[in-house]
């Protein structure tokens, strides 16, 4: 991002770049959807938790390819974790992620604060649309009101061509994903004798890829049987499929 913002028209000689987590949804009170990580967050920081954020910043004395990173994450207490399980600490983040510091996510509006007055002028790299809410979209948002002057933009580019490229670790995962996901489909559809109902099929494909080490699906499944079929993205799956409708 540093290195290909004059590519960009940034003439700025000192950045910031801040990477948020997703946060985590509501279905009903107290009752969460599944979480899953802002995918940009992840492949930045292996931190699988909400409302956090990942910061990288050059420098305003030292140049390129120098630069600091600190991640912000929620202040957890007792009685969270006596419902959600243990969290991370701001000590254990910095062990387990590798980064310079480790900070609260309240803190996070005074960081960019004190990062302001350091520098005199300095590019802010932040995907402002992808969100609808987090905590961290108002912090920068509020930061951003108070300093008019500074430049934001978004690094979503940029971060997909720097992902397009694969480590030979990421090709040897993405192998064994498309194994795991091409084993689980051929034990699916050996179950799928009519009658059948589409949900079974769903859960089918979802055990066999957990068991084999999945985390989770990456994508919905899409069991469609007849005419349903035609929906690219019909994803109801609770239709019986009939004999001839396979």
């Amino acid at each position: 991002i540093f290195k290909n913002s004059q590519k960009a028209g940034v003439m700025s000689s000192d950045h910031l770049v801040i990477l948020s987590s997703s946060t985590k949804v509501f279905m009903s009170h107290n009752i969460p959807y599944p979480f899953r990580q802002n995918t940009d967050f992840l492949y930045f920081s292996g931190f699988k938790e909400p409302d956090s954020a990942i910061v990288l910043h050059t420098r305003p004395d030292k140049e390129l390819p120098d630069f600091v990173s600190a991640v912000f994450i929620p202040k957890s207490d007792s009685h969270v974790e006596r419902w959600e399980g243990p969290k991370t600490d701001i000590d254990g983040a910095i062990d387990l992620l590798g980064v310079d510091s480790a900070h609260y996510i309240d803190d996070l509006q005074t960081f960019l604060h004190s990062y302001a007055a350091q520098s005199n002028e300095f590019s802010l790299w932040y995907d402002y649309t992808a969100e609808n809410f987090s905590p961290v979209k108002e912090i920068v948002r509020d930061f951003l009101a108070d300093h008019g002057k500074i430049r934001c933009e978004s690094p979503r580019f940029l971060i997909q061509q720097l992902r397009l490229i694969k480590s030979s670790s990421e090709a040897a995962l993405m192998r064994k994903t498309c194994g795991t996901a091409s084993e689980a489909l051929l034990e699916v559809m050996k179950f799928s004798c009519a009658p059948v109902l589409e949900s079974h099929l769903h859960a089918k494909m979802e055990y066999e890829c957990r068991i084999r080490g999945a985390d989770y699906l990456a994508f919905p499944p899409v069991v469609a049987g007849g005419s349903r079929a035609n929906s690219i993205h019909y994803l109801f799956n609770d239709q019986q499929v009939k004999h001839g409708e396979i």
